[in-house]
């Protein structure tokens, strides 16, 4: 023991420096093989969100890597498809918006052709030399957490940037269709404006919204958060039996009180859009629905993949969940609601969006 510190003190990376954030792209796991590259162009996101792990752990300045190193390692890799894992590609100013368009100015010019998605903010959508530069330079998909319809909710989460942006999300989202470029939406549920009716109503209004796929969590305090920080004072959060629990902050379980309904309730209700998923036929609807709003068949076919990959885990999931709360969910007015959005049969549901616009045409 005589030679461990007391007390580590570290700094976040200098991700300028040669070589650093760079991975191995020619290593393989040992139980399988990659299918998909993983790069890194920076780290770091100033959103500051309440429930994020990432502002904590990379820092709120976003880090760039050096252009010429990203696209040495961008050549290197032998796959064709690339997640390019940056907490927030675009940024979220002019001054972060001019890198992230120059980066994509070199993939072009001097980038091997691949194929990519990443990790931004809504206000991309409002750049459309950005995301003609994005689509040109491979970009098929782009992840946005947009988290919650509710405006209550996205100031609880602190979370402005979309706050401010709320009533022009069908008018941003429309504008990375236009781009060719299809939309990912990130949404958590469990604050405290939920209800039994949200995650129904999520599903709704995304389709609606003209999102191409989506992921919905149960939020999820995260140690070192804000959020963590502030429900263990309140004594909300009850799964604290550390270092056993931890195994427990999975995204897919409530490891806290809601507001309004118990844990075990609001995991029901987002069982019940897992159960829709894995029982319905939608994937090739959604995939139709892209291509008609992207005029983008490579991008039609990453949803395609996205969708049909989220359907097998649904399906995989399903005797566990059927084993976790002891029973398959009845078919009643909620139920209904999530089975349709997943149908597209949505004509009797009010929409809290604008009609959709005739999409511009985006090449091949």
């Amino acid at each position: 023991m005589s030679g461990l510190r007391d007390r580590y003190t570290g700094r976040l990376a200098d991700v300028s420096a040669p070589g650093m954030g760079r991975a191995a792209q020619h290593l393989q796991p040992i139980n399988g093989r990659y299918d998909v590259a993983s790069l890194q162009t920076s780290r770091g996101c100033p959103v500051g969100c309440e429930y994020c792990s990432v502002t904590k752990f990379n820092g709120a300045n976003i880090r760039r890597r050096s252009i010429d190193e990203i696209i040495e390692e961008w050549n290197s890799t032998p796959r064709r498809f690339i997640f390019v894992t940056d907490d927030n590609f675009f940024g979220v100013g002019p001054k972060h918006a001019e890198w992230a368009k120059e980066l994509l100015r070199q993939i072009i010019r001097r980038g091997r052709k691949r194929l990519w998605f990443s990790q931004t903010t809504i206000n991309m959508g409002d750049d459309a030399e950005g995301l003609k530069l994005a689509y040109q330079a491979g970009c098929r998909g782009m992840l946005i957490g947009f988290e919650t319809f509710n405006r209550e909710s996205l100031k609880d989460y602190h979370k402005g940037i979309n706050r401010n942006n709320l009533s022009r999300y069908k008018e941003l989202v429309d504008g990375f269709h236009r781009a060719g470029i299809s939309v990912f939406g990130a949404f958590i549920i469990g604050a405290d404006q939920d209800t039994e009716e949200t995650v129904a109503e999520t599903a709704v209004q995304s389709v609606k919204l003209g999102i191409d796929t989506i992921q919905i969590t149960n939020l999820t305090p995260l140690p070192g958060t804000r959020l963590y920080e502030r429900w263990m004072a309140e004594k909300k959060i009850f799964a604290t039996n550390y270092p056993e629990d931890w195994e427990r902050y999975t995204f897919v379980e409530t490891v806290y009180h809601p507001s309004n309904m118990s844990a075990a309730r609001l995991d029901e209700m987002i069982y019940e859009l897992r159960h829709a998923a894995a029982t319905t036929p939608w994937v090739w609807l959604r995939t139709l629905r892209t291509f008609r709003m992207t005029r983008s068949i490579t991008s039609a076919l990453f949803i395609h993949g996205m969708n049909k990959g989220w359907k097998r885990m649904a399906q995989l999931q399903l005797p566990k969940d059927e084993a976790r709360f002891g029973f398959t969910p009845r078919i009643n007015e909620r139920t209904r609601k999530i089975r349709d959005a997943f149908r597209l049969t949505l004509a009797k549901y009010p929409s809290m969006w604008a009609a959709e616009p005739v999409p511009a045409p985006a090449a091949g």
